[in-house]
């Protein structure tokens, strides 16, 4: 079985295999819509779904494409060791532009690409290292761009959805991806392989729990970390500790290699990344950013909270008061004096 084969993907995920599975009613349409040449023509632009299980009786013969439904749809994770043929040359390509995005059906070169699709075909999106960039970073849940042809799109990283929309999206895989693997500690995402807070650090690294990940397909990964069983479970995206209990979220989540050549426009030691800006209004009237002088939080630490639960809430301590920002409501409330301000995202 296809999936089997490539153990993290189902039916029912977000990412799902377009051109795989054709229905019943669909072939009969076919049949009796289109001449013979038409039908054979058609079939030769989409993966076969019996090579993808492994039992294609056609082979050479078949009208359909004997290449790997994952790779063909962009998001096959074994690369060069998947099984099935990764021939780029079986993927139409077309460099017709279409406004802000250009038309492609297979992949354009070895670098990742971000795509979306409404009706039959899957549109490049143009600058789309500026989706990358906050993609890589494993506290950021979504970014929304704007001046599409189908307008403003809100990506929901988690899920790989446009929200509110009957638009897919992907992320075609590059070749020169870079896999991060991250846990939730203390408040913050840290990176595996990278000491913590207290100076311990896990047995096994990002390039560990990728080459696992891929090998091992949803079952669980153990490691150790000062004596402490853990193990990883893929299904859940989790860490749990074996003797507590505990569990931690993981993400996984793409090194950021940079501005892409073909759409940079200053040079790339020019450009900074950065996430959104807190900020709390004064007395003054004026605005003021989180910074993290004096005791304060920074608005790193604030953004990645507000990610987790958008409707929830943090406590901090300035000096000697405590103070408590609500997401929801956008305000600071002094938990001594019970003074109330306004807080903005910006």
């Amino acid at each position: 079985m296809a999936e089997a084969d490539h153990p993290d993907y189902s039916p029912d995920e977000d990412e799902e295999l377009d051109n795989s599975d054709r229905s019943a009613s669909e072939e009969e349409d076919d049949s009796d819509s289109d001449n013979d040449e038409t039908v054979t023509q058609r079939r030769r632009k989409q993966p076969c779904k019996y090579y993808n299980k492994g039992d294609c009786r056609n082979g050479a013969k078949c009208d359909y494409l004997h290449v790997c439904a994952y790779y063909f749809n962009g998001n096959c994770k074994y690369g060069k060791e998947c099984k099935f043929s990764h021939d780029s040359t079986v993927a139409p390509i077309n460099s017709e532009s279409d406004g802000d995005e250009e038309q492609i059906d297979g992949p354009p070169d070895a670098d990742y690409h971000w795509q979306v699709r409404k009706d039959a075909r899957w549109l490049s999106i143009n600058h789309d290292w500026l989706i990358e960039a906050q993609y890589s970073q494993p506290g950021v849940v979504g970014i929304k761009i704007y001046n599409t042809k189908f307008g403003a799109l809100s990506i929901d990283f988690k899920r790989m959805k446009i929200r509110g929309k009957a638009i897919k999206v992907r992320r075609w895989n590059g070749q020169h991806d870079q896999w991060v693997w991250y846990c939730r500690c203390d408040g913050h995402w840290a990176a595996y392989g990278k000491k913590d807070s207290q100076g311990k650090c896990a047995s096994v690294d990002s390039a560990a729990i990728e080459q696992q990940y891929k090998q091992s397909g949803k079952r669980p990964f153990a490691f150790t970390v000062d004596g402490k069983q853990y193990q990883i479970d893929f299904r859940e995206m989790k860490q749990i500790n074996l003797a507590t209990n505990t569990r931690r979220k993981v993400r996984r989540r793409p090194k950021f290699l940079g501005v892409k050549i073909d759409s940079a426009s200053v040079p790339l030691q020019n450009i900074r990344i950065s996430g959104p800006v807190w900020q709390f209004l004064g007395d003054s009237g004026q605005w003021h950013n989180y910074k993290g002088t004096s005791g304060s939080v920074t608005s790193d630490y604030i953004e990645n909270e507000y990610q987790n639960n958008t409707h929830g809430s943090i406590t901090f301590s300035i000096r000697s008061h405590q103070y408590q920002l609500d997401f929801a409501a956008m305000t600071q409330t002094n938990l001594t004096t019970n003074k109330v301000r306004r807080v903005q995202r910006v």
